[in-house]
């Protein structure tokens, strides 16, 4: 009789001491772990992860007890229950786990900032925003497009710093007929280029032939998203002078 109330008291001391061990564990890695993640992961996943993370010390608990009472199957139960879950989720929410995972360190590795200009498989545009899972961008018509970290990591893309500039190349073909006089030519490109932003121009011939002359301009914007508008602009200031001289 004394034996087993000892065997039943040593049990219950072994329970209450798992019990207060499971619950420090469980608030300890709540308190560290989860508010770490809680920066950088959304608020359904973090619910998902405690949710698992209260079912699996359960399970400790009741596995202990099982053990304790001799019911070796309970804790073999209890555990391939768990261990099915958690197989379940991460084959439901792999394709998010990746998204949050690749967030962590994608963009660090590429220096990604708010403000950077970047150009990925036809999408171009300002970074505003940088997500757990994505970065948004905002194009040149002012939609929000939402570009996955796995899609920067699987393919190329340009990037461009607002400080840096993003050298624009204009080429212009001149028809020799035109009695335009080249200097003056180039002097309302200068000037033209200048009225629409464009720093550090330079004026250079590529080819002459018996009917035309190519030259292009070259220079420095700082916003790329301007750089169709500022293409056609001074394109249309050009040829409408050259228009004027045939």
């Amino acid at each position: 009789m004394d034996q087993s109330l000892s065997s039943l008291i040593i049990n219950i001391i072994v329970i209450a001491v798992v019990i207060i061990v499971t619950i420090f564990l469980y608030l300890s890695l709540h308190r560290i772990l989860f508010r770490m993640l809680s920066r950088r992961v959304a608020k359904p996943l973090i619910s998902a992860l405690e949710l698992f993370g209260a079912i699996f010390l359960v399970s400790i608990v009741l596995g202990v007890i099982g053990i304790l009472a001799g019911y070796h199957e309970i804790f073999v139960s209890i555990f391939t229950v768990f261990v099915i879950g958690i197989i379940i989720f991460l084959i439901g929410s792999r394709h998010a786990i990746e998204e949050y995972v690749s967030g962590l360190f994608t963009p660090g590795i590429y220096d990604l900032k708010i403000g950077d200009y970047i150009e990925i498989d036809g999408f171009r545009g300002h970074i505003v925003a940088i997500e757990p899972t994505s970065i948004i961008i905002r194009d040149p018509h002012r939609d929000l497009v939402y570009i996955p970290y796995t899609k920067l990591l699987h393919s190329s893309f340009k990037k461009f710093r607002v400080e840096e500039g993003h050298e624009l190349i204009i080429p212009v073909i001149i028809p020799m007929k035109t009695s335009i006089n080249l200097k003056t030519l180039r002097d309302y490109i200068l000037r033209s280029a200048e009225e629409l932003g464009i720093e550090n121009v330079r004026l250079g011939i590529e080819t002459t032939g018996e009917s035309n002359i190519k030259i292009v301009i070259r220079g420095i914007i700082r916003d790329p998203r301007r750089e169709e508008d500022i293409r056609y602009v001074l394109l249309d200031k050009i040829y409408s002078m050259i228009l004027q001289q045939l």
